[in-house]
């Protein structure tokens, strides 16, 4: 149950180009997305993103603070709502990931692609995709060290590019100054689109799609170097100097050396565009190369962070065990997860295929999808300040300012009714506005007007109160607000095409992980029943056994059965004199072999060997097998019981058996005792 500990570890400055990898994409794309929306104030809002990156980084710091494990959102969800919210926040996640390698490797080839007269045709395109995928999914096979290192040195290279680029810009507007016409910044009437509302809305909006890649570090914590917050904390910091420093500038210098008609004509390449004028061909095959390299290093990131999130779902069951198998102990030197590495393969090179000719639309998708993980994330973190934090978390990480907020109410219809009516306002956006001519703005003024002046006579008097004083962090507060604004207007903006996409993707995920739960829930209601038995006074009541005695939980496993059980029920007894329940738990996953066969062995054990010697004693034997690991069935099992103890036997390595307990112990907040 406990977390893989790789052989290697990774430090800040390889942690850092994994995640910048990825964000660092974003000069290629960012200013040709905002300017036909806010026109040339493109680079105001690139620096706005930059500074909401902080407020991010304290987001995810005190988020990996408390739960630092693989997963990201669904982790922290996992941990503060329960498995069905999570599960949907791990299939958007993994949305977001198969998108981000399938357009990061179709658009480097585009760009490889453009250093040909006439560019290739668009088979030859996604073969060249096909490139980075199988690399990079080699590569993690060996370990997540090894490709981690190579994305290191080209986003070094990308980076200290674009300081250079920046540079020669500068140098170049210098020596041109009277030639660069600086008014067309101040000639509102030449802008794309009028300035209005909701125009400026939408720019900020679009802004954090540069930001896209930020999450990654959420799914490779469990692997970087100790102490971990440390790490987390250094990577951030650099990341953000390293966007900040070069996309705002980079921004600045396409609009202002570029003429209106070149912005227009190289819209989707201006970077590409401002190398050619400054620095010729020799700049611009350079800024190209470059370009496919960056962009095929963000598929290893979206590689890493489909593994991290994977290997942590299967570990709690929601994905098959058999994604965790790994070759180590034949091949020491491939430390990874070759089943789900293949499998990525697969399905990134078929999407590839099938959407290279709407890679706007799956780019779209990808950036949706990540922005809701983040929002995610940091609803997550709100929710986990107000449980119980493990007593190994390191508080300095964890934000200062909070609101603290005591006996609030909230009407539960009111609250449905204006989710639902949010959600009525964005289908109308794509059935109505995108297809007959009514104005927008009178459209999304007439909704928003019923969502917020809804009749009280349709209010009921049921309410959620809280009781306990709730703790808002303010950072993940910000972060959650900014996001969820963004990600609503794009939502909004979306065109019919991305949303369905967008929920076909996600819909097909979220099928495909309940029918894998619904299999291994309807296998083990075939093959097992608990047992339940009563012994001394309930000996002969077996069809009212008392549901209210205290119950204690033993963790068992296939070895030694009988002997702990017996040492469990003789301090039990000792320290408990009284009628109670044990209740005897064994996760299937835990040792898959043989499941069937251990289940008969344990109810003989129990009836034929340990009822008849402790048949005076006012007990009640129960034996509960749950599918998912031990530390999901905990999970399961608390929500329904309330143990007064729950016991751990030692196994044959103590040392391990003790790291087991002390982990499990900190995921289900509750003591658990060992017995020897």
């Amino acid at each position: 149950m406990e977390p893989d500990k790789p052989k290697s570890e990774l430090n800040w400055l390889i942690a850092a180009g994994v995640v910048g990898a990825d964000i660092g994409t974003s000069v290629f794309y960012g200013t040709g997305i905002l300017f036909p929306i806010v026109g040339y104030f493109a680079p105001l809002f690139v620096l706005t993103a930059c500074l909401a990156m902080w407020i991010f980084k304290r987001t995810y710091e005190e988020g990996l603070a408390m739960s630092p494990y693989n997963g990201g959102a669904y982790s922290m969800i996992l941990r503060s709502l329960g498995k069905q919210p999570a599960v949907f926040a791990g299939a958007l996640t993994f949305v977001s990931y198969l998108a981000t390698a399938a357009v990061s490797s179709l658009s480097g080839a585009f760009y490889l692609s453009s250093l040909f007269e006439g560019g290739l045709d668009q088979s030859t395109v996604v073969l060249i995709s096909f490139i980075p995928v199988v690399l990079f999914g080699l590569l993690n096979i060996k370990g997540i060290k090894e490709p981690a290192k190579i994305v290191t040195g080209i986003s070094i290279v990308h980076f200290g590019l674009l300081i250079l680029i920046s540079i020669w810009g500068l140098g170049y507007i210098l020596f041109h100054f009277s030639e660069i016409n600086f008014s067309k910044f101040g000639d509102f009437s030449s802008y794309p689109r009028a300035l209005t509302g909701a125009t400026l809305a939408y720019g900020f909006a679009a802004a954090f799609l540069g930001i896209t890649g930020f999450e990654s570090a959420a799914q490779i914590v469990e692997t970087l170097e100790h102490p971990t917050s440390l790490t987390v904390r250094k990577l951030y910091k650099v990341v953000i100097i390293a966007v900040s420093v070069t996309a705002p500038v980079i921004s600045i210098m396409c609009l202002t050396i570029l003429t209106p008609d070149e912005v227009q004509g190289n819209i989707n390449y201006l970077l590409s565009g401002l190398a050619n004028k400054i620095g010729g061909q020799f700049l611009l095959t350079i800024i190209v190369i470059d370009a496919t390299l960056t962009l095929f290093a963000a598929t290893n990131t979206a590689f890493i962070g489909f593994i991290g999130l994977a290997t942590t779902m299967a570990k709690n069951g929601n994905l098959p065990q058999i994604c965790l198998k790994r070759v180590t102990h034949i091949i020491p030197k491939i430390e990874g997860y070759p089943i789900i590495s293949f499998s990525l393969m697969a399905i990134v090179m078929s999407m590839s295929a099938l959407v290279a000719g709407e890679v706007k639309i799956a780019a779209k998708v990808y950036e949706v999808a990540f922005l809701g993980v983040m929002v995610s994330f940091a609803l997550g973190v709100i929710l986990m300040r107000n449980k119980g934090l493990r007593k190994s978390t390191p508080t300095q990480y964890l934000s200062q300012s909070v609101i603290k907020l005591k006996e609030i109410k909230i009407p539960v219809p009111p609250l449905l009714t204006r989710v639902i009516l949010i959600f009525a306002l964005l289908l109308l956006r794509v059935l109505l506005v995108n297809n007959m001519n009514f104005d927008r703005s009178l459209v999304m003024v007439l909704l928003i007007g019923i969502l917020l002046l809804l009749p009280k006579s349709v209010i009921d008097k049921s309410i959620i109160k809280l009781k306990n004083e709730i703790k808002i962090p303010i950072p993940p507060l910000l972060t959650c607000l900014i996001l969820s604004f963004a990600v609503s207007f794009l939502v909004i903006n979306a065109s019919a095409d991305v949303l369905f996409m967008l929920t076909f993707l996600t819909g097909i995920t979220l099928i495909l992980m309940a029918f894998y739960r619904w299999g291994v829930l309807e296998e083990r209601l075939e093959t097992h029943t608990d047992l339940r038995l009563g012994l001394g006074q309930f000996i002969h009541n077996v069809d009212e056994l008392p549901e209210n005695l205290p119950k204690h939980i033993l963790c068992i496993g296939e070895h030694r059965v009988r002997r702990l059980l017996s040492k469990t029920l003789q301090s039990v007894s000792e320290k408990h004199p009284g009628p109670f329940e044990l209740i005897l738990l064994y996760a299937e996953d835990e040792e898959p072999t043989a499941n069937t066969i251990f289940y008969e062995v344990l109810q003989r054990v129990v009836s034929q060997q340990i009822a008849p010697i402790y048949q005076n004693k006012d007990i009640i034997l129960t034996v509960k097998i749950l599918p998912g690991n031990l530390l999901e069935g905990l999970r399961t099992l608390k929500k329904t019981v309330e143990p007064k103890a729950i016991y751990f036997g030692v196994g044959r390595d103590p040392e391990h058996s003790d790291e087991i307990r002390k982990y499990i112990s900190n995921e289900i907040e509750y003591p658990i005792t060992t017995i020897h």
